[in-house]
Parts: C-alpha cells; sequence; structure tokens
C-alpha cells in the first residue's frame, strides 16, 4: 500500500451532489471512534498505520 499525503491550502467545497455531509474530525475523536463501524476498513488501517506513527509523540485536544 502506498499513501501519498498532502496539504491542500485552498478551502475544500465538495459537490452537493455527490455527498449527504461534510465534518472535520479532531485526531482524539477519530481514535475514539476506531472499530466501531464508523469508518472504512482502508480509512482504519491507513490511520494507524500512516497517522498515528506520524503524529506520535504529539498531544491534540479533541
Amino acid at each position: 500500500m502506498t499513501t501519498f499525503p498532502t496539504l491542500y491550502p485552498g478551502s475544500i467545497q465538495p459537490h452537493p451532489d455527490e455527498i449527504d455531509a461534510v465534518r472535520f474530525w479532531s485526531i482524539n475523536e477519530i481514535m475514539e471512534n476506531l472499530g466501531k463501524d464508523v469508518f472504512t476498513p482502508n480509512f482504519e488501517n491507513e490511520f494507524r498505520e500512516v497517522i498515528l506513527p506520524a503524529i506520535s509523540g504529539k498531544e491534540y485536544g479533541g
């Protein structure tokens, strides 16, 4: 598996005909909901393998 993280400086504007809702999650909210069938298995796997190692040692407010 290859993941390419990126930063986007613009505003995110999902097309209203393609999505029901949009929300941003804090790291703590994501961690609290892992394994609860809230996220796709692919997202959970990439979160654990890519995001958590990248942020290890950092604390985030919920």
